[in-house]
């Protein structure tokens, strides 16, 4: 059979440019991986090695190889591949609200500093938290609880810049970095989040509608700084906003 016959049109496309190299340079081909395509369509990883093959005069006869069926360490290499990936999510994303985590939280600021020491950008930081969310957790169960944080999530994450990332700090606390944005820019930001999390309504009872809202906590990256110094004052303006009624932004610059 011609191989185009039981290979894609891809695949026999670049091995015969493979083929030709090794006919016109002489050069054995060792370890190429490609693909076959069985009878019933069912798709076979193989390695091919190919060497040239010459005649009594030296010119080349034809072609001398070996196929090997390479399939199973295919499947176990994607499914490691796979594996890493989840891993990987896993690591940095937060189980419930598909935020990133406090671990993965660290790693960004650092290098987004690291961008805003560099390019002399601003940088902004919010630090949100739930009010009251022991008692509603108290009141109507830790499961209904869970939902006020996934929706929560959302809908930080939807008003928001690709650019910008949230994560989960921990508990009822959120974070939320925001490259190239100066302080006035991210009170902007905050506002647009309180208001849009004081319209929601949840439901942790038939018949029982129920408002959440948040206070925030705004502060600006202060160039040459450490970054414990910038989370500690988005921390207490945070604070500012809880000791003064919640639902409402406080920022504290300097």
């Amino acid at each position: 059979m011609n191989y185009r016959q039981y290979m894609s049109k891809e695949d026999s496309e670049k091995l015969f440019q493979e083929y030709r190299g090794i006919y016109q340079t002489g050069t054995p081909k060792i370890n190429l991986d490609t693909t076959l395509v069985k009878k019933d369509g069912a798709k076979v990883y193989v390695e091919i090695s190919v060497f040239l093959v010459r005649d009594s005069s030296g010119q080349p006869a034809g072609f001398r190889g070996i196929i090997r069926d390479i399939s199973v360490r295919k499947r176990m290499e994607e499914e490691l591949k796979e594996s890493v990936q989840r891993y990987r999510q896993l690591s940095i994303i937060d189980d419930l609200t598909q935020l990133y985590n406090s671990r993965y939280f660290y790693n960004q600021i650092d290098l987004e500093v690291d961008r805003s020491n560099r390019y002399r950008h601003a940088l902004s930081l919010l630090l949100l938290d739930i009010d009251h969310f022991k008692v509603y957790n108290d009141t109507y169960g830790h499961l209904e609880g869970d939902k006020v944080l996934v929706r929560i999530g959302e809908v930080i994450k939807s008003c928001l810049r690709k650019m910008d990332t949230a994560y989960r700090y921990g508990g009822e606390e959120f974070t939320v970095i925001l490259p190239e944005t100066n302080g006035l820019e991210a009170v902007k930001v905050s506002e647009r989040i309180r208001s849009s999390i004081e319209k929601e309504v949840f439901s942790p009872e038939s018949g029982k509608e129920v408002n959440v809202t948040i206070s925030i906590g705004v502060t600006e990256y202060i160039t040459g700084e450490r970054i414990s110094a910038l989370v500690e004052r988005a921390d207490r303006a945070m604070y500012v906003s809880k000791e003064n009624g919640r639902n409402r932004i406080s920022t504290l610059f300097k």
